[in-house]
């Protein structure tokens, strides 16, 4: 799926400005980034016991992986209130909604992984080698 698993991160590297609410599951923190104009992503992050939304306001531009976190971009089209990655829902991965293409930021810091390169076309089969010249045998 397209989950992003880990903290948004900003475009400088920093997880940016932020609103925290406690003990919210990651639907309602969802549900209350997507009725907030000023959010454009959010992050949920569960500890144990604890559980922790984070509507962030700046664009973000990286995930850095830390267990036990989610970070989830909304999408532009302010009509849609469904998110890019996969949310569980009673134990169900679902994923309505295909990510879109992220346009690539100029330089990526050395934690961010480098984005695959486009698989190689089958190689084609070498042309027929004439036999090895032997040379003669005393």
């Amino acid at each position: 799926g397209g989950s992003k698993r880990g903290s948004c991160r900003t475009q400088g590297g920093n997880s940016g400005s932020f609103d925290e609410v406690w003990g919210i599951t990651e639907l309602d923190c969802q549900r209350k980034c997507a009725k907030l104009p000023d959010c454009v992503a959010f992050q949920h992050s569960k500890r144990k016991k604890y559980e922790k939304c984070e509507l962030h306001a700046d664009p973000i531009w990286h995930v850095f992986p830390t267990p036990g976190d989610v970070c989830r971009i909304k999408p532009q089209q302010h009509f849609l209130i469904q998110y890019v990655g996969v949310l569980h829902v009673d134990g169900v991965e679902n994923s309505p909604f295909p990510p879109s293409p992220p346009s690539p930021p100029p330089a990526l810091p050395p934690w961010s992984p480098s984005p695959l390169p486009p698989p190689l076309p089958p190689p084609s089969p070498p042309p027929p080698s004439p036999p090895p010249s032997q040379p003669p045998s005393p």
